[in-house]
């Protein structure tokens, strides 16, 4: 078993050294339990988003000064793969799937990525932006003091 001071056992992208226990802590992408999958997208996300755009990676990106974080933007003509008809028919069965899983308890509904952003842009479309007590209050103080009266 590794203990602290061995060589071998520094922090890593993988791994931080458990100071309280008897050696290495794996934490991020290759925590206990983590799917095989879900290391190799988060290692291949790193290296698109620190690699290509030199940002730093793992333990080196939250520095004393400052975040150094990088991102990747990319774009993929998912028709060059696949007819489009066939990759959407797919994708709505891969969302249905998930959907349609076991819910938490007190949970009637799983949302996909970004469902509920859409949801609450379109209630604020219709509806307004609701103002919560102290920014009303606030609001109106600084509309006094300027002479601007108050019409909400």
């Amino acid at each position: 078993m590794e203990r602290i001071g061995d060589p071998a056992l520094r922090e890593s992208f993988f791994a931080r050294v458990d100071h309280q226990g008897a050696g290495r802590l794996y934490v991020g992408v290759a925590a206990p339990g983590r799917a095989m999958k879900a290391i190799l997208l988060r290692t291949y996300v790193a290296l698109l988003c620190a690699a290509l755009s030199g940002a730093s990676f793992s333990l080196q990106t939250y520095g004393q000064e400052r975040a150094d974080i990088g991102h990747f933007f990319g774009a993929i003509d998912v028709a060059s793969f696949r007819p489009l008809a066939d990759v959407k028919r797919d994708a709505q069965a891969i969302l249905d799937q998930l959907r349609n899983s076991p819910k938490a308890d007190g949970h009637d509904r799983i949302y996909a990525h970004g469902e509920k952003g859409f949801a609450a842009e379109r209630g604020r479309r219709a509806d307004g932006i609701p103002l919560g007590p102290k920014v009303v209050e606030n609001l109106k103080k600084v509309g006094g003091e300027l002479g601007v009266p108050w019409v909400l």
